[in-house]
């Protein structure tokens, strides 16, 4: 592993190489959702700005290889998930933020 670590004349780690890694800040599953519906979920202090990052997997297959599972949009305060793959299904899904 490779990282800056600055220390204090004390020897105190003042910045180490967890400072500015990537956080989660939650994880979980929706309810299932049918398709072309969404779900919101709600996630305290959210941003819109890149920093924050949601990763989305759907729990069933779809219903056509080429089909497009889902979108996923960053709101302030929350993310909403639609599901466009054909079938009905719950999503896990991690949120991470970075900085």
């Amino acid at each position: 592993m490779q990282g800056l670590e600055v220390y204090a004349a004390n020897g105190e780690i003042l910045i180490d190489i967890n400072s500015r890694m990537t956080r989660s800040v939650t994880s979980g599953t929706t309810a299932s959702i049918a398709n072309g519906t969404s779900v919101t979920v709600n996630v305290s202090g959210m941003q819109t700005d890149n920093y924050w990052q949601v990763f989305v997997a759907p729990l069933t297959p779809p219903q056509n290889i080429n089909a497009r599972f889902q979108d996923c949009t960053r709101n302030s305060g929350s993310f909403t998930i639609t599901n466009n793959m054909g079938a009905a299904s719950a999503f896990d899904y991690v949120v991470i933020r970075s900085g």
